[in-house]
């Protein structure tokens, strides 16, 4: 990734871009210059706070440099949230893998239908090409490798599935402290540690030692699930077959989580509809389309389902989450990120 600074974005360091709300057009919202600045030089990426008096006095900052072949990226700022969804994926996939940690504060990691919570000193991973969204309710910071997917594919086939997952320790623990120097003015050029550290990488995402199978195992179900959803057949013997395991080993794991597979993938498809309903993209698209898309044969279950668990029809749901921009209807950004399971 050629990182190229700009005085007329930032302040600029050899090849590290800084850039904050300090830098904002006092004429324009410091959360919609953040958004910009954050789609244009890293990810589409849409960036909200729960407070709307918070917009005004909206503060963040990141510095971007240069990593081998991708770079790093660290964010800090005030409480918000951080959302890549299908629309953001759409424009542009961005081929990457972020591995990032927590160096102060926590937040939350939305993912493969499942909110995590990322502690000061923890690491996760997050795939450019998948859904998530990152929540803050306080001041952080955390730092993030971007690593273009293409050097880790070529060597672990399986490194698409480590998406939405904290990296146990130890390699947690030695991805931190690696990650962590990054940003240190006075380290060694951190691009000649970059084949060490895609090693660290590689090996964090099928851990070796001890551990519970099934802790490896659920999310690589959750993705399956996730890119299935169309499939009007998905249910528990799928899944079996496609990993196989026995229909009630497969029970026992999501039984662990609290919940089954059929509720779990209504959840999920639920979930899509809600946001797809209000999407600006899509609002050619009938409620019908919409809910077969994500799997629902039956209008009648689908809209009885809809009201249990968001509390009112589809219908009503796109309404009320519409507005009116240019005398055109636009849906609302406010769906719902992911469903919470806490």
């Amino acid at each position: 990734m050629s990182i190229k600074p700009s005085p007329e974005i930032g302040e600029s360091t050899g090849n590290v871009l800084k850039w904050s709300t300090l830098h904002s057009d006092p004429a324009d919202c410091p959360l919609n210059q953040w958004q910009r600045r954050l789609s244009e030089l890293i990810l589409p990426i849409r960036a909200r706070v729960e407070n709307p008096g918070d917009r005004a006095g909206f503060r963040a900052s990141f510095r971007l440099g240069e990593f081998g072949d991708g770079a790093f990226l660290a964010v800090s700022g005030m409480a918000q949230w951080l959302e890549r969804e299908a629309g953001e994926i759409s424009s542009s996939p961005g081929q990457w893998l972020f591995a990032s940690t927590m160096v102060s504060g926590h937040g939350w990691l939305h993912a493969n239908g499942t909110r995590l919570r990322i502690d000061e000193g923890q690491t996760s991973f997050v795939d450019s090409t998948q859904p998530f969204s990152l929540e803050f309710d306080q001041e952080f910071e955390f730092v993030s490798a971007m690593l273009p997917r293409a050097d880790l594919l070529d060597l672990k086939a399986l490194t698409p599935l480590a998406h939405g997952t904290q990296v146990p320790p130890p390699g947690g623990a030695a991805l931190h402290g690696f990650l962590a120097a990054l940003t240190d003015d006075d380290s060694t050029d951190p691009s000649r540690l970059y084949d060490q550290f895609i090693g660290l990488v590689i090996s964090a995402i099928e851990p070796t030692g001890p551990g519970s199978d099934s802790d490896r195992l659920l999310p690589r179900i959750h993705a399956f699930l996730l890119h299935s959803l169309s499939r009007p057949d998905l249910n528990t013997s799928v899944v079996a077959n496609r990993f196989g395991l026995s229909i009630r080993q497969v029970q026992r794991l999501f039984q662990a989580q609290g919940t089954t597979v059929p509720l779990w993938i209504r959840e999920q498809r639920l979930r899509c509809c809600a946001r797809d309903l209000v999407s600006p993209d899509l609002q050619e698209s009938s409620i019908g389309d919409i809910a077969l898309r994500h799997g629902f044969t039956d209008m009648s279950y689908f809209t009885r389902s809809f009201n249990e668990h968001y509390g009112t029809t589809p219908g009503t749901w796109r309404a009320r989450h519409s507005k009116p921009t240019n005398g055109s209807s636009k849906r609302s950004r406010n769906s719902p990120s992911s469903t919470r399971n806490t």
